[in-house]
């Protein structure tokens, strides 16, 4: 489950936002979700250095460097699949599978982290909570962002 919360698994979404915006001709959901993507690792990385929170040696199940709190993955995992889900909601897209996945799936990364040993369960909580509150700022920054690429492609 973990590994669900790599890079890889953020390349196979945006690849299904882009294939989406370019069949709509609508870019925004690609925007929002790189937006709150982005932002979250650029917080994870602040955060982290901020506080320098050891991560849980004795309980480690496997080899993880850097430091603990947030967690990035949890944190990267909430604003992104939390954005997709409201996007979808917004939009009138949604649906009663891709509500239950999109909204269970950072909850399951972040169990995932906790089990394996490389996380406290205040990591994940935090990673979370700032991943919420990502996704949700996300949607106002893209709109600033369509905004000036759209007055770029009038002119």
């Amino acid at each position: 489950m973990t590994r669900i919360g790599d890079t890889i698994s953020y390349i196979f979404i945006y690849l299904i936002a882009l294939a989406y915006s370019f069949y709509k001709r609508d870019f925004n959901l690609f925007i929002t979700i790189l937006t709150a993507t982005i932002i979250a690792l650029i917080s994870v990385e602040l955060f982290k250095n901020i506080f320098m929170r050891l991560r849980p040696l004795e309980f480690m199940r496997m080899s993880q460097a850097g430091y603990s709190y947030p967690s990035g993955h949890s944190t990267v995992s909430a604003a992104t699949y939390w954005t997709f889900k409201t996007y979808l909601k917004k939009n009138g897209k949604s649906n009663k599978f891709a509500d239950i996945f999109l909204t269970a799936m950072p909850f399951l990364i972040a169990t995932s982290r906790v089990v394996i040993g490389v996380h406290w369960p205040s990591d994940v909580l935090m990673g979370l909570l700032l991943g919420a509150a990502i996704s949700k700022e996300s949607f106002k920054l893209s709109s600033l962002i369509n905004e000036k690429l759209n007055k770029r492609a009038v002119k």
